[in-house]
């Protein structure tokens, strides 16, 4: 995929960016919301694949700290997936962040996407955890405690119930509840 440039990403490629993301999650895809902060973002990079003057494909680095830096939002056109084009955008950001910082480079995908595990393997990624979300309906408790809303006052206790849970720990500080299925890799 030779042809295919990598540059910095435009406010010029917002809609060929949400012809993009009107193929991901039945057109709910969040980029289109988060598309001009990402592009203002002075900490990061946000990036486009252009193939004969077209977008194809698009990425983001963001810095979380001074030493801890996230992979997200990788997207190629359905016409042109399976092509290179998504393992090109991952790869030219994960220079970007070696060259401006080191420390912890994270990116959580679906369980499923196999091709997005292949290219994070293969950049030196290794898998730290799956996380599947189950419900289920609290089973009756006789004479249990009503329900009550948290205050202020019960913060330190709900932040010791996060910071010491294994989802929390193998996520490296990181937690999101909105996945059914996730993968979560670093470097």
């Amino acid at each position: 995929m030779s042809r295919v440039r990598v540059q910095p990403a435009r406010a010029a490629d917002k809609p060929a960016v949400e012809a993009i993301c009107a193929q991901i999650w039945e057109g709910n895809d969040y980029i289109p919301d988060v598309w001009d902060n990402w592009l203002a973002d002075p900490h990061g990079e946000l990036v486009v694949a252009e193939l004969r003057g077209q977008v194809v494909g698009f990425a983001k680095l963001s810095r979380l700290t001074d030493n801890e830096w996230w992979l997200e939002g990788l997207r190629v056109d359905e016409a042109h997936r399976r092509c290179g084009i998504g393992g090109r955008l991952q790869a030219h950001l994960v220079e970007k962040a070696y060259r401006v910082g080191r420390g912890t480079l994270r990116l959580g995908t679906h369980s499923l996407n196999e091709p997005i595990h292949c290219i994070a393997a293969r950049d030196g990624f290794r898998h730290v955890a799956t996380y599947h979300r189950y419900r289920a309906d609290p089973l009756p408790a006789a004479g249990a405690p009503p329900l009550r809303q948290l205050t202020e006052a019960d913060l330190p206790a709900a932040w010791a119930l996060v910071n010491d849970s294994p989802r929390y720990q193998a996520a490296g500080g990181l937690y999101e509840d909105f996945w059914v299925s996730l993968n979560c890799w670093e470097t």
